[in-house]
């Protein structure tokens, strides 16, 4: 900022100079009242209830569709003794099981990622940086005052923490279950496949 500032001087003289000023305290204002504005959004309560919710209740909805891929693989296999292909119903099991298992994990996740303001995947790294406007150091104060600062846009953001917390644990729990259903899958084609149970595990 003051390499900018000193540069717009240089070419410009004063007039230059206010004017890098004022654009720049124009544009962190605008970050400013952007920030403030989509968290009063996120605020609602039916906002975060929305948030919280809407994973757990798409993971049920895929559990009942895996029971029925599971029921139409058994029934093919069965008329395809040669066939090992196919969504097995020991796979809804390991997926619940993977949910129990990754519980604390995904607690853990969920609250370094409210607590530190920053989000597991890079993407969402890149989105909660954008919105992190009230800084001290973004806006260039320091001391008691920059102190302050983040205080208050630590506390302004509190419903986007709340949103980060929620999808980083529900990332956790929902991985995890796949990784734990796509593993059985593996596991039963190679046992149906004649593999040693050692082999199938392996």
């Amino acid at each position: 900022l003051a390499k900018g500032y000193r540069k717009a001087v240089k070419e410009g003289g004063r007039a230059g100079g206010n004017k890098f000023a004022r654009d720049g305290w124009a544009a962190k204002a605008e970050g400013v009242f952007q920030e403030v504005y989509i968290n009063g959004l996120l605020s609602w309560t039916t906002t975060q209830f929305k948030n919280f919710f809407a994973t757990p209740i798409w993971m049920t909805y895929q559990l009942g569709e895996e029971v029925r891929a599971g029921v139409g693989g058994t029934a093919i296999r069965g008329a395809n003794p040669g066939s090992a292909e196919g969504v097995y119903l020991g796979q809804t099991l390991f997926r619940m099981r993977g949910w129990a298992e990754s519980l604390h994990d995904a607690w853990v996740v969920a609250g370094k990622a409210f607590k530190t303001e920053v989000p597991s995947d890079a993407l969402s790294k890149l989105e909660a940086m954008q919105f992190k406007q009230i800084d001290a150091e973004r806006l260039g104060v320091a001391g008691w005052k920059g102190q302050a600062i983040d205080h208050i846009g630590r506390f302004t953001r509190l419903p986007g923490r709340f949103l980060v917390g929620a999808d980083e644990f529900w990332k956790v729990i929902s991985q995890r279950g796949e990784l734990y259903s796509q593993a059985y899958n593996k596991a039963a084609v190679a046992k149906r496949l004649g593999k040693t149970d050692v082999e199938a595990t392996d």
